[in-house]
C-alpha cells in the first residue's frame, strides 16, 4: 500500500501543508511537506502487519493511520499535535471525524518532556552551527599531506609544518614502506638530486603517494604516517577532496633488505 492507494480510495480524513511553508520559513529551494491522517478499511486494518504509515521516498508526504495518530497524540508527540492546530489556509482537506478528534483534551504534562527534548535538540544543533560560524571550513580543499604526521622524538608534528621549517625540497624526497607498520613510511632526502627520488605524491594523482627506489644503506630523515583506508575515506568526506584512484594501493616491494634501516625497496622503481 502506498500514498496513491490511500488517496485513490479516499481513506484520508485530514491533509495539510506543514513544515516551513506553513510557518513562513520556506526558501525558494524548500520542499513542500504534506502530512495527513487516514482510516484503513477493516480488510486492511485487521490483516497481519497493517500499514500504520505511508510516505513517499523523500518523506515529503507522510500519511498516518488513525490508530498510530491517536497513540502518538496520547504521547503528546509534537508532530501529531501540530496537525491539530494548523492554520486553516494550509489545510487541504478535513473530514468531520477529524474535527471530533480536535475536541478532545489532548495536552498533558507530557508536553514538558516531548517539547523540552525537541528544544534541547535544537539548542545542540545551534551550538554546532555556532562552532561552524566561528571556525569555518576553509575554502581550499585539503590533500592527503594535510593529514600526515611525522614522528619526532616521543611526539609527532604535521608533515607540512615539519617540511616548511626545514630547507628540504619535496621534489627531492623519497618514500619507502616500513614493513609490519601499517601506513608508516620512511622519508629519505637527496639534497643533490642524483638518486632519482620521485617526491611524495604521484604526478598524475595528487591524492596518491609515490614510492621511490631507495639505494641500500641510505638513512631516513623520519617516519611519516599517512592516513588510508576507512580513515582517509572519512577525511575525504569531511574535506571534500576527490577519492584516491583505483591504483592507490602500493605494489609489492622486493624482499631485499636495506642494512640498518629494516626497509624493503626496489632497486629501480617502486610507486603507487
Amino acid at each position: 500500500m502506498n500514498i496513491h492507494t490511500v488517496k485513490q480510495n479516499q481513506w484520508l480524513i485530514f491533509e495539510t501543508i506543514s513544515g516551513s511553508r506553513a510557518y513562513g520559513l520556506a526558501t525558494p529551494h524548500s520542499d513542500t511537506d504534506i502530512r495527513g491522517v487516514f482510516i484503513a478499511p477493516p480488510e486492511v486494518y485487521y490483516r497481519f502487519n497493517p500499514p500504520l504509515q505511508v510516505n513517499d521516498e523523500r518523506q515529503n508526504t507522510v500519511y498516518y493511520e488513525l490508530k498510530k495518530f491517536i497513540e502518538l497524540l496520547g504521547q503528546n508527540n509534537p508532530t501529531m499535535l501540530e496537525l491539530l492546530f494548523m492554520p486553516k489556509e494550509f489545510i487541504i482537506a478535513s473530514h468531520p471525524v477529524f474535527t471530533q478528534i480536535q475536541a478532545f483534551p489532548i495536552l498533558s504534562k507530557l508536553c514538558a518532556q516531548t517539547f523540552g527534548q525537541y528544544a534541547l535538540s535544537q539548542i545542540r544543533k545551534a551550538r554546532g552551527l555556532h562552532k561552524k560560524v566561528f571556525n569555518p571550513i576553509p575554502d581550499a580543499r585539503k590533500g592527503i599531506l594535510d593529514f600526515c604526521y611525522i614522528l619526532q622524538g616521543a611526539s609527532s608534528v604535521p608533515l607540512l609544518t615539519w617540511l616548511s621549517s626545514s630547507p628540504i625540497q619535496v621534489s627531492a624526497c623519497g618514500l619507502a614502506q616500513v614493513p609490519h607498520f601499517k601506513n608508516v613510511y620512511a622519508l629519505f632526502y637527496d639534497a643533490e638530486g642524483q638518486k632519482g627520488y620521485r617526491g611524495l605524491l604521484d604526478s598524475e594523482n595528487a591524492q596518491a603517494l609515490c614510492l621511490s627506489a631507495i639505494p641500500k644503506g641510505e638513512k631516513p630523515l623520519g617516519a611519516p604516517v599517512f592516513p588510508s583506508g576507512g580513515l582517509f575515506a572519512l577525511l575525504q568526506a569531511i574535506s571534500g577532496i576527490p577519492p584516491m584512484g583505483a591504483g592507490a594501493q602500493p605494489r609489492p616491494l622486493c624482499p631485499d633488505a636495506c642494512p640498518g634501516t629494516r626497509l624493503r625497496c626496489q632497486k629501480y622503481d617502486a610507486y603507487l
